[in-house]
């Protein structure tokens, strides 16, 4: 039962992103201190990764 969440968590968050969510607000969604977080985890569900974001 308790792997449930983090595989809810992860469900939502690539449905989310692969439908064009932007990654830094499935961050907060997903209450991460940091988008890199996010990013790490879920980077290879979207085109870009958040160094492309940043100049």
């Amino acid at each position: 039962m308790a792997q449930r969440t983090p595989r809810l968590a992860s469900t939502f968050a690539v449905r989310k992103l692969t439908g064009g969510a932007p990654i830094h607000v499935v961050s907060r969604w997903l209450n991460h201190s940091n988008i890199s977080i996010t990013d790490r985890h879920y980077s290879h569900t979207h085109s870009l990764s958040l160094s492309d974001w940043v100049d």
